[in-house]
């Protein structure tokens, strides 16, 4: 064995030794080559290694710092840091230098071993046990439709993000969504988002939560409690008290509105097919328009139930209402009957109608 591999091999115990005794360890070598030898790393060093954070959590960024010293003046050179597979070399700068990563969840060993220069041997730091814990959640949880009417069906949908100091969303894991204290559904999450449809609820309030149940690196979440508000049905149904109707005449529409569960109160909108011609309030489950502003023809008039606390909202069918023009009388006087031969006679026509006063033109005829 020639003299350098000697002094590797005392070297390579001496690091052991001082490894196992959890020390910086440092070493000066003087190698040979043929004829020629130079010094490497005489001057010993020592590393200390840093973590910006311990524990930290999944995806959260992690800053090694190692600073290098040396028995007189500033080291110089490179520091290569290790974890796992995980490895990056970087040059110092005023004997400092930071390498930042991330790691999934669970615990691991960092070293970071400072290279030597011509002056300064190399050094390791004593490592770090740095660990990895799983990210904190929100849960939150939405309705499509709140209110919904009794036998709809209503998509609830679960959003689960991470929360500071992460940031993000699951990819995987399983959320169950609870009426009370009763599941309602279970679903995967998929890009931090699960949606439940549900049709069977009850009338009246329930207290909807979404539980996220977390996965290998998330934490699990139950949302806030949404309430639910389930109404009922309405139906709303259109009758006339007068159809055909003659032209000008009052015509009363009424719009019964019922439902299955009491009374619906509020008003009803009525149209007669685009144009809106009036709007009236419900008493005892009717609402009330009275118009004489319809035209001859015929016209489609329409409901609409605007809904209330605790009633849906409903539209009905189309009634026909037809509009006739109106029935007349027409009488004729002279002002001189008899008259005499060549004398000027005046003839006046009348035109009355019960739904108001006529308009047009008169032809007069003799035989």
């Amino acid at each position: 064995m020639g003299t350098a591999e000697k002094i590797r091999s005392r070297v390579a115990a001496v690091l052991v030794a001082a490894g196992g005794l959890g020390l910086v360890a440092s070493v000066g070598l003087l190698i040979g080559s043929g004829d020629s030898a130079r010094a490497v790393g005489t001057v010993p060093s020592s590393t200390v290694l840093t973590s910006s954070v311990n524990p930290n959590v999944y995806r959260q960024t992690v800053t090694f710092t190692a600073a290098v010293s040396g028995t007189s003046g500033t080291p110089t050179g490179t520091v290569t840091f290790a974890s796992g597979t995980q490895t990056a070399t970087k040059t110092m700068t005023a004997g400092t230098v930071s390498w930042s990563t991330t790691f999934n969840v669970g615990t691991r060993s960092v070293t970071a071993t400072y290279n030597g220069n011509a002056t300064y041997a190399a050094s390791n730091a004593l490592p770090i046990n740095q660990i990895t814990n799983t990210a904190p959640t929100a849960t939150t949880v939405a309705s499509n439709a709140n209110p919904s009417v009794i036998g709809g069906a209503v998509n609830f949908t679960g959003n689960v993000a991470a929360t500071l100091p992460e940031s993000g969303a699951p990819s995987s894991g399983t959320m169950r969504f609870y009426n009370g204290a009763v599941q309602i559904g279970s679903k995967a999450v998929v890009n931090g988002a699960a949606v439940v449809t549900v049709s069977n609820l009850a009338l009246g309030n329930h207290s909807i939560t979404a539980v996220f149940l977390g996965s290998t690196n998330y934490d699990p979440s139950t949302s806030p409690v949404l309430v639910q508000t389930v109404i009922p049905t309405t139906a709303t149904a259109l009758t006339s008290n007068l159809n055909p109707a003659p032209a000008g005449a009052a015509i009363t529409i009424d719009a019964a509105v019922t439902s299955s569960a009491g009374t619906p109160t509020g008003s009803v909108t009525f149209t007669d097919g685009a144009t809106t011609i009036g709007t009236a309030t419900i008493a005892n489950g009717h609402a009330i328009l009275v118009t004489s502003a319809l035209t001859v023809g015929t016209h489609s008039i329409a409901g609409a139930y605007s809904g209330a606390i605790g009633y849906a909202p409903s539209v009905s069918g189309a009634l026909t209402q037809t509009v006739n023009p109106a029935a007349t009388t027409t009488v004729i006087a002279s002002n001189a009957n008899p008259s005499t031969f060549a004398t000027p006679v005046t003839f006046t026509a009348t035109v009355t109608s019960s739904a108001g006063t006529p308009t047009g033109t008169i032809t007069f005829s003799n035989g």
